[in-house]
C-alpha cells in the first residue's frame, strides 16, 4: 500500500493530519494549474481554498485507489472555469461572435478530452511566430504586464499590444475552427475565449 494511498484512506476517516499533509503536497500544484487560468492572485488563493475545503466536505466519497491529484485537478479546474463564467457575464456583451452555448451549465469534465484540447491549444501557441509566441507566454503564462514584457523583448508597448491582438486573433480562429471545441460543453474553450477576449 502506497503512502498516498494510506494517506487518503485516513483522509476518509476524518483525519484533520491526513488533510494537512495533503494540503502542504498538493496545494502549490493545484494553485500553479488555478493560475494559469485565473490571474488575479486573491481570486486564486480563494479558489484554491475552496478547492481544499470541498475535499474534506466530500471526503468520504473519495476512493482512495485513485490519485488523489486527480481528484484534486478536476475539481479545480472546474471551480477555475466557474469563476470565468461569472467574469465573463460581468464584462462581455453578447455579440453574434460569442455563442449563446457559453452560457449552458458546465457539463462534467471529460479529462482525457481536456488534455486533447490542451495539447492542440499547447500546439497552436507553438505554431506563432516566434516573437508573438513569446508575448504570449509571458503575457498569459508568467503574468507580465505589457511594460514589463516590452522592457524585457526590448520593444515598445505598442509593439507588445498589436503582437498581442495578432497573436490572440490567429488562436481565436484556431479554437472556433476546431471540432473539438464546438457543441455544448464550454471545456477548455471557455479558458481560451477568455484570454483571447481580454487584454
Amino acid at each position: 500500500m502506497t503512502e498516498e494511498i494510506q494517506l487518503v484512506e485516513q483522509l476518509v476517516r476524518g483525519s484533520g493530519s491526513a488533510f494537512k499533509k495533503i494540503y502542504d503536497i498538493y496545494s502549490p500544484l493545484i494553485y500553479n494549474n488555478i493560475r494559469k487560468i485565473v490571474h488575479p492572485i486573491s481570486e486564486a488563493e480563494d479558489l484554491l481554498q475552496e478547492v481544499f475545503t470541498c475535499l474534506w466536505q466530500q471526503r468520504e466519497t473519495i476512493d482512495p485507489e485513485q490519485p488523489i491529484s486527480n481528484w484534486l485537478f478536476v475539481v479545480s479546474y472546474n471551480k477555475s472555469v466557474s469563476y470565468l463564467k461569472r467574469k465573463l457575464r460581468q464584462r462581455i456583451d453578447y455579440t453574434p461572435q460569442i455563442d449563446g452555448a457559453l452560457f449552458i451549465e458546465e457539463e462534467p469534465l471529460d479529462e482525457e478530452l481536456y488534455i486533447e484540447k490542451e495539447i492542440f491549444l499547447q500546439k497552436a501557441i507553438e505554431r506563432l511566430p516566434a516573437h508573438k509566441r513569446k508575448v504570449i507566454q509571458l503575457y498569459y503564462f508568467e503574468h507580465k504586464d505589457c511594460d514589463t514584457i516590452a522592457i524585457e523583448l526590448n520593444l515598445t508597448v505598442s509593439s507588445v499590444r498589436f503582437y498581442l491582438k495578432q497573436a490572440k486573433g490567429i488562436l481565436r480562429d484556431a479554437v472556433y475552427s476546431n471540432r473539438m471545441f464546438s457543441g455544448t460543453g464550454i471545456g477548455v474553450g471557455i479558458t481560451i475565449l477568455f484570454l483571447l477576449l481580454n487584454c
